[in-house]
């Protein structure tokens, strides 16, 4: 299969130009990260995680605010566990 690719990529200009800038250099750089692993600073982590969290919720409540009454009397219990769990 890779010699086929081999001798197939340079007929196809971009493709070739992919392969050999891009996704080769980045399959060998994954492949370090799966030996050696990564470093994650966990507050960071946690802080950056904060604001797209924060903006879901946001979203959540005026995506709730805005049903119609009649949804919302149907749906009572389903929307008052969704914004306790907000």
């Amino acid at each position: 299969m890779a010699n086929r690719l081999h001798d197939e990529l340079p007929a196809d200009p971009p493709l070739d130009r992919f392969y050999n800038r891009l996704l080769h250099p980045a399959a060998r750089a994954f492949e370090q990260i799966e030996r050696r692993g990564v470093a994650i600073d966990v507050d960071k982590y946690h802080q950056l995680n904060d604001a797209p969290c924060a903006e879901i919720m946001k979203l959540e409540k005026q995506a709730l605010d805005l049903l119609p009454c009649r949804l919302r009397a149907k749906h009572r219990d389903k929307i008052a566990a969704q914004v306790a769990a907000l």
